[in-house]
């Protein structure tokens, strides 16, 4: 025969089971819901970042058209010609640097140099267009000088009384100018 403290206990035990079965229903339906809500956010988010990424590439297909047609048919017929687009606009200066592409610089902690390989994403705009003043300013004066050599083309900045020395290297491939390396060796 059970003793009421028996009885009394055997209670306790399956309230405290049943209670803490509906927890765990419970847990498992918040989570649940949380992570469904969550995928239909990422869901989201995701359909917008296509619609932006379309849009963006709609804008800059329509831009590089509107450069194409601003951009003269005898464009690399003369470096001259080439340069002067080259360093007025960014989206055909980045269609012109054969990437990824190679430069040298100085590694002050040996003073060495050292290669790096820029790839399109981490490329910065360039403006090689002579500063008429560059030879007579108070600071940081510099000449600049272009080497042409048939196929290959060589901007040479040295520093007038500094450090100034930077070359960039342009080759002719596939009958287009092509920016194919650089390098700054300034102290």
């Amino acid at each position: 025969m059970l003793t009421h403290a028996t009885t009394h206990s055997r209670e306790v035990t399956y309230n405290l089971m049943k209670n803490t079965l509906k927890l765990i229903i419970l847990g498992t339906l918040i989570s649940t819901f949380v992570c469904c809500k969550q995928n239909n956010k990422t869901e989201k988010e995701a359909e917008l970042n296509k619609i932006s990424d379309s849009t963006l590439l709609n804008q800059t297909n329509s831009e590089l058209k509107t450069i194409k047609s601003s951009i003269p048919e005898n464009i690399d017929s003369e470096f001259k010609i080439f340069l002067e687009y080259f360093n007025k606009d960014s989206i055909f200066q980045i269609s012109r640097v054969n990437f990824p592409i190679k430069s040298k610089q100085i590694n002050y902690e040996n003073y060495g140099t050292i290669e790096k390989i820029t790839d399109i994403d981490n490329y910065e705009i360039i403006d090689l267009t002579i500063d008429p003043s560059s030879e007579t300013k108070e600071y940081d004066k510099y000449t600049q000088k272009t080497i042409l050599k048939e196929f290959k083309a060589v901007i040479e900045i040295r520093g007038i009384d500094n450090g100034i020395n930077c070359d960039y290297e342009f080759e002719k491939i596939n009958g287009k100018w092509k920016l194919t390396t650089w390098s700054n060796l300034s102290t």
